[in-house]
């Protein structure tokens, strides 16, 4: 899968900044560290690692089908498999939950092409990939 995450929305440095930085802690943490946090409120999945919001997946529930609009992670955690781990777990909540996926973000459905065994949670209507 291309690393390439063009499409994606765009957490600046001063959004970072904004949270208890303590980057210490996130450089010996490995990617199986990060925790998702489903922010209902304003429909943003948000990656946790350490205790900084490292990433996040803008979604919107229609019915049974969770819309994936975006998804961005910020530069420095990129090479860590932040990426990845992040749709993995979300992808897996949506699973569990017996919902559907409409991948609108390009990286979203960059990742479902790229791992078939998504591939079920297509919504038949609105599931892109």
């Amino acid at each position: 899968m291309a690393k390439n995450l063009a499409g994606a929305f765009a957490l600046t440095v001063k959004e970072q900044h904004h949270i208890d930085l303590d980057q210490s802690s996130s450089e010996c943490a490995s990617a199986e560290d990060l925790i998702i946090i489903d922010n209902r409120r304003i429909g943003l999945y948000e990656g946790v690692f350490g205790r900084m919001i490292v990433g996040g997946v803008v979604y919107k529930k229609t019915g049974n089908c969770i819309m994936i609009l975006g998804t961005s992670v910020f530069p420095n955690f990129r090479d860590m498999e932040i990426p990845p781990k992040l749709l993995n777990r979300i992808l897996e909540e949506i699973r569990a939950q017996g919902r559907t996926v409409a991948a609108i973000c390009p990286y979203a459905a960059e990742f479902i092409t790229a791992h078939p065994e998504y591939a079920d949670l297509l919504d038949p209507l609105l599931g892109r990939a």
